[in-house]
């Protein structure tokens, strides 16, 4: 559980630090897809924290985070995921993955932005602080059955930071991430695509030939945005070859 109070308290927090500047670019950079009262990053951060030592503390700060993670505002959004990755930190662990795919399939996580923070911040944390046990990765892998397409999109971008890595990671490592990528395909969604080739690109910096490989078989079922990212670390010829068989 936790205090209802203490939250409103945060919210305004962070509402006093609101300012005009903020909020155009908080509109301007997300085009209207999340509303935001117009706090600076750094001025969440501060708020989180001052708030967390002064008014927040209880012996669990998951449901804390989770209730946040619900609010309607971008901010109060970044400020559950900051309790999770810079407060709870390493207490956040393969156990509470059951509950951060609630707030997915809830609707919580429902803008690139939100997911992406959440998926580098803390699922991709919770996975790497597990290795060498595969067993939090292939959770979080697993995720690409989900119903909705932002936990789908976790299930690839929760694996960037630790794409480069490849087989440091566990052995098949990048076999698992190249049968989500290719789980993933089977949907036609912007973002999901874009995590695709978001993923492939970075797992391409560990071995570039399964990479090719994946995309010599697949490469066509992506978009061609999805293809860009995957490629455009490739030498130029390579990427223009494999463009022209993208599809729109």
């Amino acid at each position: 559980m936790h205090d209802p109070d203490a939250i409103v308290t945060l919210q305004a927090r962070l509402q006093a630090a609101r300012t005009d500047r903020s909020h155009a670019f908080w509109n301007r950079y997300m085009k209207g897809v999340l509303p935001y009262r117009g706090v600076a990053m750094g001025d969440i951060r501060r708020a989180v924290h001052d708030w967390w030592r002064n008014e927040g503390q209880c012996p669990d700060p998951l449901p804390v985070a989770l209730a946040l993670l619900g609010q309607t505002y971008g901010e109060d959004k970044v400020a559950g995921i900051l309790l999770l990755d810079e407060i709870a930190g390493e207490k956040v662990v393969a156990g509470h993955l059951p509950a951060l795919a609630k707030v997915f399939d809830c609707g919580h996580v429902a803008d690139w932005s939100t997911c992406d923070w959440l998926c580098l911040k803390v699922l991709g944390k919770i996975a790497e602080r597990a290795l060498p046990d595969p067993g939090p990765s292939q959770t979080l892998s697993s995720w690409v059955d989900a119903p909705g397409p932002w936990r789908i999109r976790a299930a690839l971008v929760s694996f960037i930071k630790l794409a480069a890595r490849g087989e440091q990671n566990f052995p098949g490592f990048t076999a698992q991430m190249l049968d989500t990528c290719a789980m993933a395909l089977a949907r036609r969604d912007r973002f999901i695509h874009t995590g695709v080739g978001w993923l492939l690109r970075e797992l391409a910096k560990a071995d570039s030939v399964p990479v090719l490989s994946f995309l010599n078989e697949h490469g066509n079922r992506l978009t061609r945005e999805g293809l860009r990212y995957a490629t455009e670390a490739m030498a130029p010829l390579l990427r223009d070859a494999l463009l022209n068989r993208a599809r729109g």
